[in-house]
């Protein structure tokens, strides 16, 4: 549940940067192409990118049983991601 929440978290971000730019958030739930539409202060601060591809690549893991459950490192390496998001949302002065 933690990735889940990581990623959901980092989601919710992204799309509230998008709003705050006046861009309609599409109904996608991948980092990857959120992070495409975010203006380009947010898209080239950091790792934000890894971060995103780490979240969306636990993501699938948290949303069918039949996947493997994601290890204690994953789960560490999602929430340091989500954080990394949401700090760099606010550097880039994206989000308050």
């Amino acid at each position: 549940m933690v990735c889940f929440h990581s990623h959901q978290a980092a989601e919710k971000i992204l799309k509230a940067v998008l709003v705050r730019a006046g861009i309609s958030p599409p109904f996608r739930h991948s980092l990857k192409v959120l992070l495409s539409l975010c203006p380009e202060a947010l898209r080239t601060l950091g790792d934000v990118a890894v971060a995103c591809a780490v979240l969306d690549g636990v993501f699938s893991k948290t949303r069918y049983p039949d996947n493997p459950i994601p290890t204690a490192d994953e789960v560490a390496a999602a929430v340091k991601a989500a954080r990394a998001i949401r700090e760099a949302a606010r550097m880039a002065g994206v989000m308050v």
